[in-house]
């Protein structure tokens, strides 16, 4: 039965991944702006930063529903300094963060539970306009998408990022300022989901 379920969580990762990108075939006004999405895991502020200025980031766009963090320097707004201080943007669009029940499904391995949730709040009204928001600066910024996960195909930041994509055009750069791609704890179903989102 957990076979069969996660199965089917793949099969809809999958769908909502095609989708994705046919839609970003088709941009709305034939510009293509280049995403960039980071996680923190594993990481520090310093290091986080050092990357953002590599991949000539000009904006760093938050997309926790709750911007806290026991790792120093992660919280919104000692996050906010830290990307200041180096002359960067900091913005924060908490309606396209994770909603609590879609995080708690993530956080005992319910990865279908979890794709499925995320995809229901992403049409929601609060969340389309806050997309609308953040497709009108990636036209005029280069702006990466930030959340916890070192792995983007184990975090709803990748669907913000191809549902971007589908609307404003554009390609996809995952930036990794750890020194191992992906952090540690990652179980077995994560790593069969990024298999299948490949």
């Amino acid at each position: 039965m957990a076979e069969a379920a996660l199965m089917s969580g793949l099969e809809f990762l999958s769908v909502s991944a095609s989708w994705f990108k046919a839609a970003g075939e088709r941009p709305e006004n034939g510009m293509h702006p280049k995403i960039a999405t980071i996680g923190y895991e594993g990481s520090t502020l310093q290091a986080l930063l050092g990357a953002l200025e590599a991949a000539d980031v000009q904006t760093l766009v938050d997309v926790r529903a709750v911007p806290l963090s026991r790792k120093p320097g992660f919280s919104k707004q000692a996050l906010r300094a830290g990307v200041e201080s180096v002359g960067l943007d900091y913005l924060h669009l908490r309606d396209l963060g994770n909603p609590k029940e879609g995080r708690e499904a993530a956080k005992v391995g319910g990865m279908p539970a979890f794709a499925s949730i995320y995809e229901a709040h992403l049409v929601s009204t609060p969340a389309q306009t806050a997309l609308g928001e953040l497709a009108a600066l990636a036209q005029e910024r280069r702006v990466c998408l930030l959340c916890f996960e070192a792995d983007p195909l184990t975090c709803h930041r990748l669907l913000v990022a191809r549902a971007l994509v589908a609307k404003a055009g554009g390609t996809i750069e995952h930036l990794h300022p750890q020194a191992s791609r992906f952090g540690s704890g990652h179980g077995h179903h994560r790593k069969q989901l990024s298999s299948a989102l490949r």
